[in-house]
């Protein structure tokens, strides 16, 4: 064998066992330049002197060792919590104006909001009120209608001597219809109002509690954690001193309306057997008008105090004027 296969023979021999050692399962490892020695062919061997120069073990062990480390280093993943933010690099784009926050924050909606037995008590007792309010409006516009239609007469000869016409009795059937829908929207959101409640995890007692006290005025609002005399202050304050005052101004209404049919029975059967029992009902019919009126006029002067309250601060007029979609409780037609 020659001397140049010999020194090739040797050097694979040395590097694989260094391979070996270095990446294990990574088998032989040939370097380039050994197989370019071995594969120059010639017929005669080459001195010593015309062999390339080889690198040594110690520098090959050494790039295999930092070829090592080079691939055993980890990948870095980057996240929303790791971005870099230092200097002007941006990932996703320019950052976000204020707008632009404003409404992503409207999209996603602010986070479910739970309420208390107070919140529930007011929206129900506000709730029922209406109901009977809208419910007592009705009876009345059935009773008008049942009259009506007594003494309504098809013949046109006898037009003279009747008091009402079909327009009226048209009139008070659309009437009586709204109403029906009124009373139907005024169940759905008590309804809704239920399903809050539960929703939410409340105490159902809440509602019970405020179903017993249809009659009683409405809620004082709700002032805590509200800075004294701000804007909201005022509107809470006179927009509850207003609710208070329609209330009132529409059951003194219904209550006025229901003496008036009392007393047109009352004139009609005076002879009857019933006109006692009839009497007995317009006598404590009135003394709840003289009530509802005493109550109408407390709620007015409610609002004339806090009016003058308002004035002696120095706020803003227009923190007193209601909303501009806000629309009064329609009465009985």
């Amino acid at each position: 064998m020659s001397y140049l296969r010999l020194r090739t023979a040797l050097l694979r021999s040395t590097l694989g066992l260094a391979l070996a050692a270095t990446i294990p399962g990574r088998g032989l490892v040939i370097s380039p330049v050994a197989l370019q020695a071995e594969s120059q062919p010639g017929p005669q061997a080459q001195g010593p002197s015309q062999l390339p120069a080889q690198p040594s073990l110690g520098e090959v062990a050494r790039r295999l060792r930092a070829e090592k480390q080079k691939q055993s280093q980890p990948v870095k993943v980057y996240t929303n919590d790791n971005l870099p933010t230092a200097g002007n690099l941006s990932i996703v784009g320019p950052p976000a104006s204020e707008q632009e926050r404003e409404e992503k924050a409207a999209s996603v909606g602010s986070p479910h909001e739970k309420h208390g037995a107070q919140y529930f008590q007011a929206q129900m007792s506000e709730l029922q009120q209406q109901l009977a309010i809208h419910q007592g409006e009705l009876g009345v516009l059935q009773q008008q209608l049942g009259q009506n239609q007594i003494q309504y007469y098809p013949n046109p000869n006898d037009t003279l001597h009747q008091e009402y016409s079909r327009a009226d009795i048209d009139k008070l059937t659309k009437a009586i219809n709204e109403k029906k829908q009124q009373i139907e929207s005024d169940q759905q959101a008590i309804s809704d109002l239920q399903d809050e409640l539960r929703r939410e995890g409340g105490d159902p007692r809440w509602l019970q509690a405020a179903g017993t006290a249809q009659s009683a005025p409405p809620p004082k609002p709700d002032l805590s954690g509200v800075k004294k005399n701000s804007e909201e202050y005022w509107r809470l304050r006179f927009s509850a001193a207003r609710k208070a005052l329609d209330l009132a101004q529409t059951q003194q209404k219904l209550t006025e309306d229901q003496l008036g049919l009392l007393q047109s029975q009352q004139a009609r059967d005076v002879a009857s057997p019933n006109a006692a029992a009839i009497a007995a009902q317009v006598a404590a019919k009135q003394s709840e008008v003289e009530s509802r009126s005493a109550a109408t006029a407390q709620a007015q002067q409610d609002l004339d105090a806090l009016e003058q309250e308002f004035k002696q601060s120095g706020a803003p007029d227009e923190w007193s004027q209601p909303p501009a979609t806000s629309t009064d409780n329609p009465g009985p037609q």
